[in-house]
């Protein structure tokens, strides 16, 4: 074995990139971080605007699931709350608005639902955890909600659900295993809102790999990395480093196939494979709320949701203002920007008076891959490129654990492991 820790590069300093990073060198590993951009974060990098913090869309972080375990290992406890969504309302395409049910007496109440729609929900979301019993291995999400529910209204109101908790607006490409998982996670566990929004993560993170040694370079964009013997040369805009180990977590499977300038044919079957989940996203920061107790809506006939994230999570200035989200999930031929303006002026008629800023994300990537229906999590790619012994990849579209930000930080995790144990064997004696 080497007396001194042998290298790993990482590329990326999004949550992925940071955390592999962290992992490795916590692990004896002698770790760089190369980033295109000025700043870490990627995709969870959250903007100050005037006081009002900005995520990149609407995010939530599940309890209890591989994120919040991996973030506990690294020392970090994320800061938030809980949303309240007793008084959550449901929008029909025909614009009717009322009480959306979360508890058996408001399912009774609403009008949003006939009593068919009811007794279906009624029975199947009684016990969130005899939920994957239901499931059979290989179909969609969407096969899966037509099996359990033959009202058409209490499909619909299942399909919301399993948008909100996978954000992926074509259930119909979504494995029925992983996304039940989801929707489970989702009614056992629960989410939070996060204080100061990602950025906190980024912040924790990073603070965390510094403090283990890692050094990493802005503005350091990686243009190829090829294999030179036992080692591997990364070629960046600034000159070539080389390095024991990569851990590639910035983009998806597309990314990594262009950047080995087709060495690997795992990586060109991946980025064939890629499904990316997607949303077009609207944030507007707001000086007060028309209607204060109305902060949740969600769309049954469309695939639309508008939440406010304060007073759940501090992302305003001094506590004053509002912080709202919406979203329209998945593609759509035309620009959804009218339809979730639409939605706040049901919900919150008046809004426009009141606004300080607003973000607008046509087409934001969500996930780079999903789980498809018969493979589900197990068939997304595994962290080690096969044919690139010592190349790792991380991210939401890689191994074998959850969905979203869980998938980020397990595969992350298992990446910097891996990266790790690889580097400092490179060379050594069998």
């Amino acid at each position: 074995m080497h007396d001194a820790p042998r290298s790993v590069i990482v590329v990326g300093a999004g949550l992925a990139g940071l955390t592999a990073a962290a992992i490795a060198a916590d692990r004896g590993a002698d770790v760089t971080v190369l980033e295109a951009r000025e700043h870490p974060g990627g995709r969870a990098r959250t903007a100050n605007v005037d006081g009002f913090l900005f995520n990149q869309g609407a995010h939530a972080l599940y309890r209890g699931g591989p994120a919040w375990t991996t973030l506990a290992e690294l020392g970090i406890t994320p800061l938030g709350q809980s949303p309240r969504t007793s008084c959550a309302a449901g929008l029909r395409a025909d614009g009717s608005l009322a009480a959306l049910p979360t508890s058996p007496s408001t399912l009774l109440r609403t009008d949003l639902l006939g009593w068919r729609a009811k007794l279906e929900i009624a029975r199947l979301l009684a016990r969130p955890a005899r939920l994957s019993r239901t499931v059979t291995p290989g179909t969609s999400m969407q096969q899966w909600i037509d099996e359990c529910a033959a009202d058409p209204d209490a499909r619909a109101f299942i399909a919301m659900f399993g948008r909100v908790s996978t954000y992926c607006g074509d259930l119909d490409t979504l494995d029925a295993v992983a996304g039940v998982a989801q929707v489970q996670r989702a009614m056992t566990d629960g989410v939070v809102y996060l204080d100061r929004g990602w950025q906190q993560l980024v912040d924790g993170v990073s603070s965390v790999a510094s403090a283990r040694g890692v050094r990493t370079h802005f503005r350091a964009k990686v243009d190829a990395i090829e294999r030179a013997a036992d080692r591997f040369v990364v070629c960046t805009s600034a000159g070539d480093l080389e390095a024991d180990a990569v851990v590639h977590a910035a983009g998806g499977p597309t990314d990594v196939d262009e950047v080995v300038h087709g060495a690997s044919a795992a990586a060109r079957r991946w980025a064939g494979r890629e499904r990316p989940v997607v949303a077009s996203t609207l944030d507007v920061a707001l000086r007060a709320l028309p209607i204060p107790d109305r902060r949740i809506t969600f769309g049954l006939d469309e695939p639309i949701y508008f939440s406010v994230h304060t007073p759940y999570a501090r992302l305003v200035p001094d506590g004053a203002g509002e912080l709202a989200h919406l979203l329209w999930y998945g593609e759509t031929a035309d620009d959804p920007r009218p339809r979730l303006e639409a939605l706040l002026d049901r919900a919150q008629p008046g809004w426009r008076a009141e606004v300080v800023d607003a973000r607008y994300g046509r087409r934001q990537v969500v996930a780079h891959g999903r789980p498809l229906p018969g493979s589900g999590v197990a068939g997304r790619p595994p962290v080690a490129v096969p044919d690139l012994p010592g190349f790792f990849v991380a991210g939401d579209w890689v191994g074998p654990e959850g969905l979203l930000a869980d998938a980020v930080l397990a595969s992350a995790r298992a990446a910097g492991v891996a990266a790790a144990r690889a580097a400092n064997t490179v060379g050594s004696p069998a």
